[in-house]
């Protein structure tokens, strides 16, 4: 288990999403400052400040897309220069995933969660997750079926879609009704699981999400 040290934005706890607490494939988990990938886990503990107040905003540059974020032609660099904390994680497929929260805005459809980029020992980009709320799906499904071709899959539940590959769930994105729908929180009555694997550099989904299914 992951240290409950870890630095958790307290919006993405507010509407019950830890993060860099999410289960994975997974062994170390470290921080990386905008400087670069791999400083000391510590760094969590910095007494930099983030936040409205500071003009550093936890979540990353404000008004990001869906193309910008779920795409695979971004590098490490590329995470490292939009977010000012990163969690590293190393999985026990010796990817690295590199860990950021995300606010896109506070509207209905905006996505609240976090999102991990997945590199391998090339450092191309092979998995994009995201776990999270919104309050309106409909944007991110329209936007997984054009992109990346995924389609309703009903043998695999309600609010289902998949990318089969071989007949297997190869990309999934799964939509379900938050156990708890605030008024005052518009954008989180909807509980959002999305793993996106590279057609051709991917194996396979991974162990984490292949036992929600």
């Amino acid at each position: 288990m992951f240290s409950r040290r870890l630095f958790i934005p307290s919006l993405l706890a507010a509407v019950g999403v830890p993060y860099a607490m999410m289960h994975d494939d997974q062994g170390n988990v470290q921080t990386a400052a905008i400087s670069g990938i791999g400083e000391q886990a510590s760094d969590y503990n910095s007494t930099r400040p983030y936040g409205v107040d500071t003009g550093i905003p936890l979540a990353g540059k404000s008004g990001m897309e869906l193309h910008q974020l779920f795409r695979f032609d971004v590098s490490a660099h590329w995470v490292t220069a939009n977010w000012p904390r990163v969690s590293t994680i190393l999985t026990s497929t010796n990817l690295q995933g590199l860990r950021v929260p995300v606010v896109t805005g506070t509207q209905k459809q905006a996505l609240v969660g976090v999102l991990t980029y997945y590199f391998d020992s090339q450092d191309r980009l092979v998995r994009i997750s995201f776990q999270g709320h919104t309050g309106d799906e409909r944007p991110l499904v329209q936007y997984c079926l054009q992109q990346f071709q995924l389609s309703v899959a009903p043998k695999l539940g309600p609010g289902m879609y998949a990318y089969k590959r071989r007949g297997r769930p190869f990309s999934v994105l799964r939509i379900r009704r938050a156990p708890v729908i605030r008024a005052s929180s518009p954008n989180t009555g909807l509980e959002v699981s999305l793993e996106l694997n590279h057609p051709r550099l991917s194996r396979d989904l991974s162990s984490r999400f292949r036992d929600q299914l």
